[in-house]
């Protein structure tokens, strides 16, 4: 049977493979957290929790660390929860059970369930997630192409692994409306705001 551990390090060990850390912005909170070492060191730390879960075998996905989440996470059968979003973007100066973040975060760390954030890294890397939204300006018949759009990557290059930004140039131009269409297909939106500068 797997343990909690031994899951977590399967687990890391690909997602290093898929969206290195070294990716990630300085400013930004990745990998995984212990955060009774964030409170005590007041700096950013990759550690797991201290408490071994047997027979949890389960990574729970997430955008966001929410209160639904955090009942799913307490399951007996989670190793470990994968946030897009780190739940912590700076240290801690105390943990209380007052505040909802970190009387979860509590409640993980004493479950045994560490959490993991790759954000920015996942953003950055080559067929992250900036690369999968440039998609839906390509080709709306099939978004796995980009089609008629050039992209080129922003901001300062990762060496040959990528970079936080993508400028999308259309090599036809395309109406406003359009766009907006082919986002929310590629989204799967039945709705949208949109908002843009006119120079």
């Amino acid at each position: 049977m797997a343990h909690s551990h031994l899951v977590q390090r399967y687990v890391l060990k690909a997602m290093e493979r898929i969206a290195p850390l070294r990716l990630a912005e300085k400013w930004d909170n990745v990998g995984r957290f212990d955060i009774f070492m964030q409170c005590v060191a007041q700096t950013p730390t990759a550690t797991e929790s201290p408490v071994l879960r047997p027979n949890a075998n389960r990574v729970l996905l997430t955008i966001d660390l929410t209160s639904a989440v955090l009942q799913e996470a307490l399951e007996p059968s989670v190793a470990l929860v994968v946030s897009y979003h780190p739940t912590i973007f700076k240290p801690l100066p105390s943990l209380t059970l007052s505040d909802s973040l970190q009387a979860s975060l509590l409640r993980l760390a004493a479950a045994g369930v560490s959490v993991y954030s790759p954000h920015t890294a996942l953003d950055s890397v080559h067929g992250g997630i900036n690369d999968w939204l440039a998609r839906c300006a390509g080709n709306p018949e099939d978004d796995s192409t980009l089609g008629s759009v050039n992209v080129s990557l922003l901001g300062e290059p990762k060496g040959d692994e990528g970079g936080l930004g993508r400028l999308l140039t259309l090599q036809d131009p395309i109406s406003i409306e359009e766009l907006v269409g082919r986002i929310k297909k590629h989204l799967r939106l039945p709705y949208g705001k949109r908002a843009y500068l006119i120079l």
